[in-house]
């Protein structure tokens, strides 16, 4: 899963900085360095003028483009400033900047085509001008293609979820949502009173606006202690046990003619239960519906792995306090 989170990181980086790789080439502005990963470099390449590489670690890449920092500061020193250094400090500075001015001289040079190149020499001017060319700084570039270059990352994401969306959701035949479109006759939601139209709006107070928030309620629901001899309780483990055992009995019987009866004697028996005044009414409710159930089946007829007796209620013996989502 680590591994599997990693690659969609990467993915959801480097279509962004692929954004701004596009429209910094489109818009004419120099991009020296187009980088998966951060780190130190472990392998790459170069085409044109930019170079190509992978780095160590994968969180996160950058496209390098030339002058986004803006332009470089040409720092000059007052003459106050420079009656201040010593003479070591002094040549210091001049065999710096002397290093400097070859190295821009050098790097315009090698910037023009051998073949096209003239035979003179080039004048201070025209190597500023021909370095300032080649160069194609960020800064350079005109408001709105700086503007498009910038956003260019943001959108490309928004392409990509909406990619991933219509990849996701094409393919399926319904959706998923907080309606109930159907509940089976023998189901525990049936039992409950859920009914097929119903919208699921809250879940212990907390508003259910998605499935995803349907699914995160449910698995996080708190257990709390409950009362064994409460009869509420009484009668949900009442219609609970009854439905576990018509489910059970019809896969045993495995007669599909049987499914309707069953289900509508689990419908029937529900708003019965409810109004149970006390366990031992309650407890001959599930009782009897429990004998119809069996007889349903034709007594018999499933050999003995139906129970012919209703299972024993837990609480009807004062078991130990337990604990239920509530």
């Amino acid at each position: 899963m680590i591994i599997i989170a990693v690659l969609l990181f990467e993915l959801i980086i480097f279509i962004h900085e692929l954004g701004h790789f596009i429209a910094a080439k489109k818009c004419g502005v120099k991009v020296n360095e187009f980088s998966l990963g951060m780190g130190p470099r472990l392998f790459g390449f170069t085409k044109g003028e930019t170079t190509y590489s992978f780095r160590a670690f994968p969180i996160g890449g950058f496209c390098a483009m030339e002058g986004e920092d803006g332009p470089e500061e040409d720092v000059t020193l007052s003459e106050e400033e420079l009656s201040e250094l010593s003479e070591e400090e002094r040549a210091g500075l001049q065999q710096f900047d002397a290093a400097v001015k070859e190295q821009e001289l050098e790097a315009s040079l090698c910037t023009v085509d051998e073949a096209a190149a003239p035979a003179a020499e080039l004048s201070a001017d025209g190597e500023a001008a021909l370095a300032k060319d080649t160069s194609r700084p960020f800064y350079n570039a005109s408001v709105w293609k700086r503007m498009i270059i910038i956003i260019a990352g943001a959108t490309m994401n928004i392409v990509l979820g909406l990619v991933l969306m219509f990849v996701t959701l094409i393919p399926k035949d319904t959706f998923v949502s907080t309606d109930v479109a159907m509940t089976q006759p023998v189901s525990f939601s049936t039992i409950t009173g859920l009914q097929p139209g119903d919208q699921i709006v809250k879940i212990n107070g907390y508003d259910v606006n998605t499935y995803t928030d349907f699914s995160f309620q449910l698995y996080t629901l708190p257990l709390s202690d409950i009362d064994s001899d409460d009869l509420s309780i009484y009668k949900e483990d009442c219609l609970f046990n009854l439905y576990t055992y018509i489910v059970g009995y019809q896969e045993i019987v495995r007669q599909k003619e049987l499914a309707p009866t069953l289900n509508q004697l689990l419908m029937d028996v529900q708003p019965l239960l409810y109004a149970a005044r006390d366990q031992d009414e309650a407890f001959r409710v599930y009782s009897e519906a429990f004998a119809q159930a069996t007889r349903a089946g034709g007594g018999g007829t499933c050999g003995n792995r139906a129970p012919r007796q209703p299972p024993a209620l837990p609480h009807r013996y004062h078991g130990a306090p337990r604990r239920r989502a509530r």
